[in-house]
């Protein structure tokens, strides 16, 4: 068996940087086999069953395609647009007189038609003013709602809450004024229990 001679680099290169061993190895591990068990986990990963390698060429072109020429309208579609006008043009521009006699096919028109309304739709009562198809609709206001008068509670609420501004309110200590039967008032029950913090 050939002698192979170890430089001191070479233990640097494949140790931690230290001359001693990390810890003594055993004579036992040093002279132990191999096992079955240990043999198949050193083993690399393989492929999959349905693994096919690269092809050599990704695509062939066919001859007739190598030798084939562009046509009249396909060089035509190819060259670049004419932006002489820069980013903006004319509102109005030149229509082709075959694009004036054009007919819109059944598609396009059944594609044009607006999307109808829900079934059972009922429309607002100013809508269709002066249609034919859908007569303008009044709502009629009875006699006795006309006559109607508004009672006192409901003037009462009607009234707006004048409220003084934030400016003048802050250095008035009586602002907030809390009514006798408010500082006389008795918590009930139920209040005092819902009112105790949730132990965790």
């Amino acid at each position: 068996m050939p002698v192979v001679m170890v430089t001191p680099r070479d233990q640097y290169t494949y140790s931690c940087g230290r001359e001693s061993p990390i810890w003594p190895v055993g004579s036992a591990a040093q002279s132990a086999e191999e096992r079955p068990k240990t043999n198949a986990l050193a083993k690399h990963k393989e492929y999959h069953s349905d693994y096919q390698p690269e092809r050599p060429l990704p695509n062939l072109l066919a001859p007739g395609a190598k030798s084939a020429r562009c046509s009249d309208r396909v060089d035509e579609l190819a060259k670049a647009k004419d932006r002489s006008e820069r980013l903006f043009r004319e509102a109005l521009w030149e229509v082709s007189r075959n694009a004036r006699k054009a007919t819109a096919s059944p598609r396009t028109l059944e594609l044009a038609r607006s999307k109808p309304l829900y079934e059972g739709y009922h429309f607002n009562f100013d809508y269709g003013a002066g249609s034919e198809k859908l007569p303008k609709l009044i709502r009629v206001v009875t006699r006795n709602a006309k006559n109607a008068l508004a009672s006192s509670r409901t003037k009462e609420l009607a009234v707006p809450i004048i409220r003084q501004t934030m400016d003048s309110v802050q250095f008035n200590p009586q602002a907030f004024i809390i009514s006798r039967t408010a500082l006389n008032a008795y918590c009930p029950p139920r209040i005092s229990e819902l009112a105790q913090p949730i132990v965790r």
